[in-house]
């Protein structure tokens, strides 16, 4: 029973976060044989960063994925759609844990090959090097035995709930936001 209530009461809001993530424009090759830096770059697999900007306050990990960008902090996650050439604002979708430990430890786990460097001004104190890529992020103990990790599959976000001995899979709650 506790499993039926846990996809009936989550199934909408993960289908509509997954449906917003998927409808990402996709970017495709003119020919087959011939790579070009978009196609390369569309085709990365995601990848999460330690987030150190002080604009984004809150927010411990993000990556980018093909049309969007998803940031995690210790009360949830943010994914961002930006706005089109035809001037539509971004859409931002949010999904919030409720209920959860907030003083729960968030992991980057399985470090991905290469570094990345961030120059976004002439003013070298803002310029980060030797940034490290991570296959996913986890939350240990989000609710009690439980803990959510967030990962790439390609382009495509996706999260586990994973439950432990002892576990009751009805204390995770969220609201999604946004959508």
């Amino acid at each position: 029973d506790s499993v039926r209530h846990f996809v009936r009461t989550y199934a909408l809001p993960v289908l509509c976060l997954l449906t917003v993530v998927s409808f990402a424009p996709i970017v495709t090759a003119q020919t087959p044989h011939r790579s070009t830096p978009e196609v390369t770059y569309t085709q990365l697999p995601l990848a999460f960063e330690e987030n150190t900007d002080s604009n984004h306050a809150g927010r411990l990990y993000s990556a980018t994925g093909h049309g969007y960008t998803v940031e995690l902090g210790k009360d949830g996650a943010r994914i961002v759609v930006p706005g089109s050439a035809q001037h539509q604002p971004a859409q931002e979708i949010s999904l919030h844990w409720l209920g959860s430990d907030p003083k729960v430890q968030i992991t980057p786990e399985i470090r991905r090959g290469g570094i990345s460097n961030y120059l976004p001004s002439s003013d070298p104190k803002s310029w980060r090097f030797n940034v490290p890529a991570w296959e996913q992020v986890k939350y240990h103990d989000v609710y009690p035995h439980i803990n959510l990790s967030f990962y790439g599959n390609k382009q495509m976000l996706e999260y586990d709930f994973r439950l432990n001995s002892g576990a009751d899979a009805k204390k995770i709650r969220m609201s999604l936001g946004g959508a």
